[in-house]
């Protein structure tokens, strides 16, 4: 009874995780979900001893960054340190809780709890989906968006883009980091015994049409024929999992051609009245659109990385969002210059977040985040948190092989690597707590 009570806890603290587009008296749903998670893993500590030499390496490895965090805190950013640190502790101590779980117990959560809640959460993104278009009723997204405007509404509407789900999150992409490892992961450990157990989630999925979601289903797809080179098998809701994705990223349908009097279309009555000029419904495949997108955000942080690489030191953990903004700041101003000095012809044209042109000066004023895991964190504990990670991650495959179990933790570890979310949490600990226990478990048969 205890056991399915805790099975409960853990469901239900993913589904307040997926409600991230939501909060409650200023305080985000999913960050509750998040305490929940770290609340129920704490009796980890009270069944291990703690390894001495592991804390001291992290010691080492991350006081620096801690130390500069603490000098340079400010009282703006109090909250925004104070939930970073919890989110790395929460991150180790549910990864070792899960970590340290007994198999047979996570083949029971996974088979009777995640599976549903994978469909729960496909089923509200669905529904909001066709809510959006048809303005059927909606929970009223009161969390602010995630550009980089504060307080600024959750973006739901594209004129001359194909509709896109987001479910539950404040964006398309976050669905994605929510939903596809889940479903990934459930399907390579237990097998769906029903087709309508991945059509749903992988629908949902491709309708967010995400290119995160479209490069993990590339990784996913190179690491099968890789399987099938081993074993000669194929798994083949996997493939259809892929197929569905990539047909609903690829195909989409716009908003104002499917319902042209819908509260958001009526604000652009000339656009809409060219969209339909025809009368007929269309079915737009991803293409260039006018607006160039020369640039956006995430590359930004690359190229911010690459040029920090040389003298990368840490910087504390308050300090990585201010030093890109100040990176930033700086290459709008003499853009700025030589743009209205010029007066080139690209000043004519709208590029997609591009300094010059009508493009970011706004990020002169309002904050943005790096947008990347491993940038945020080697910028905030130094090179050597890389360096660490690195060995860590040819110390698996050494140790592991390349068994089955062991691919699949990698390229879960590559989905978060890559993901629009900067810093681990308690949903990257479950996940790949999970993989480690399976591991720890197939190596232990073996021998």
């Amino acid at each position: 009874m205890a056991l399915k009570l805790e099975y409960s806890l853990i469901t239900f603290s993913l589904f307040l995780i997926s409600l991230d587009a939501y909060e409650a008296f200023f305080i985000p749903i999913s960050w509750i979900g998040h305490l929940f998670l770290f609340i129920i893993s704490l009796k980890y500590l009270a069944n291990v001893k703690v390894n001495k030499n592991y804390l001291t390496f992290f010691l080492v490895l991350l006081l620096p960054g801690l130390v500069l965090t603490i000098i340079n805190i400010n009282k703006e950013d109090l909250t925004y340190t104070i939930l970073r640190v919890f989110n790395i502790i929460s991150y180790f101590l549910v990864y070792f809780y899960f970590k340290n779980y007994k198999v047979k117990d996570l083949d029971l959560l996974f088979n009777k709890y995640i599976k549903i809640l994978i469909n729960i959460v496909s089923l509200f993104a669905v529904y909001i989906f066709f809510a959006q278009i048809f303005d059927l009723p909606e929970i009223y997204r009161n969390r602010p968006g995630t550009s980089f405007f504060n307080n600024t509404e959750q973006a739901t509407f594209w004129l001359s883009q194909p509709h896109r789900a987001m479910g539950t999150f404040r964006e398309p992409s976050f669905l994605v980091a929510f939903l596809l490892p889940l479903l990934y992961l459930y399907q390579k450990n237990y097998k769906f015994n029903s087709y309508r157990w991945v059509i749903l989630p992988s629908v949902t999925i491709g309708l967010t049409r995400s290119d995160y979601a479209k490069i993990i289903c590339f990784l996913i797809i190179f690491l099968e024929i890789f399987f099938y080179i081993q074993n000669k098998s194929i798994d083949v809701k996997i493939l259809l999992m892929v197929s569905l994705i990539y047909f609903f990223s690829t195909f989409g349908i716009l908003e104002c051609n499917i319902n042209p009097n819908s509260k958001d279309c009526s604000e652009y009555k000339e656009v809409v009245a060219v969209i339909n000029n025809s009368k007929e419904i269309k079915i737009k495949a991803e293409t260039n659109t006018p607006v160039q997108n020369l640039d956006n955000e995430r590359i930004n942080s690359i190229v911010y990385f690459y040029k920090l690489i040389d003298d990368l030191n840490p910087s504390g953990l308050s300090n990585v969002n201010s030093q890109f903004q100040i990176y930033s700041y700086n290459t709008i101003l003499d853009e700025m210059y030589l743009t209205n000095r010029t007066l080139p012809q690209y000043l004519i044209t709208r590029y997609d977040a591009q300094n010059f042109g009508t493009g970011n000066y706004s990020l002169l004023n309002y904050r943005l985040n790096i947008q990347n895991i491993v940038f945020f964190y080697t910028s905030a504990f130094g090179l050597q948190l890389l360096i660490a990670f690195v060995i860590y991650l040819i110390f698996i495959i050494f140790k592991y092989k390349f068994n089955k179990i062991s691919l699949i933790f990698l390229l879960t570890i590559s989905i978060f690597l890559i993901s629009p979310i900067e810093e681990v949490n308690s949903f990257y600990g479950i996940l790949l707590g999970f993989c480690a226990a399976k591991l720890n478990t197939k190596i232990t048969e073996d021998e």
